[in-house]
């Protein structure tokens, strides 16, 4: 399977305007690109994007804010991000996860999970994020078969809250650049994050670069983890 990963949303100003592709990167669409990943082999193409849709929430005035502006709510530092309620987030995610489908992707990678709890401090209980999780899940469910994996977020909020998807991204992301170190710190973390999350969940322990010194030691580091090889 291959992860569009981020940077594939028009984000100008580090906000989300459209649920589209940027026509700039894909100017024949998310779907033609999809289909050309395709037909080399791939079986499953995914998605990424944040549980509060994009790391800056939805852009004020944009064409998407406008489209579901009932369903957002202005948080922290004016953020405009889903609304934490089961039907606020069911039909935000619905909607994007129905198109996306029809544009031959088949699940998303989920990041940022345990930040969205504090952009609603103040506005709202801090258990508010359930909804939200509860919500992405059952918009999944209905329409990937609960394809998601879950990334960053490690909160209790997060990780009790998700009624279907199974996949937990077990670890800080994986800095190849980092050396020997970086692996031994990477390995150790997820070695004992999985004592907890793997009674939970399907630990995956992030992509891994396939050249350099740490590749090989990445790798079996991989083949043991239970979870997907990224």
């Amino acid at each position: 399977f291959v992860i569009i990963d981020d940077g594939w949303s028009p984000t100008p100003d580090n906000k989300i305007i459209s649920f589209d592709a940027d026509p700039a990167k894909f100017p024949d669409g998310l779907g033609a690109t999809i289909a050309k990943i395709k037909s080399y082999g791939v079986k499953f193409v995914g998605v990424w994007h944040t549980l509060n849709i994009y790391w800056g929430g939805v852009k004020e005035g944009s064409p998407l804010f406008e489209e579901i502006k009932e369903h957002l709510v202005q948080v922290k530092d004016g953020m405009w991000i889903p609304k934490p309620t089961l039907s606020d987030s069911y039909a935000i995610y619905s909607e994007w996860y129905k198109r996306l489908k029809a544009q031959g992707v088949d699940f998303t990678k989920v990041d940022n999970q345990s930040s969205v709890p504090y952009y609603y401090e103040g506005f709202y209980p801090p258990n508010s994020v359930s909804h939200l999780h509860k919500g992405i899940d059952k918009a999944a469910s209905d329409i990937f078969g609960a394809d998601i994996i879950n990334c960053m977020g490690h909160d209790p909020e997060n990780t009790f809250n998700r009624l279907h998807s199974i996949i937990n991204r077990n670890s800080d992301d994986f800095f190849p650049g980092w050396g020997v170190d970086g692996l031994v710190y990477h390995a150790m973390c997820n070695t004992y994050n999985s004592i907890y999350f793997g009674e939970m969940y399907i630990t995956d322990y992030d992509m891994y670069w396939s050249e350099g010194e740490t590749a090989k030691a990445a790798a079996i580091l991989r083949g043991i983890s239970g979870g997907p090889i990224i």
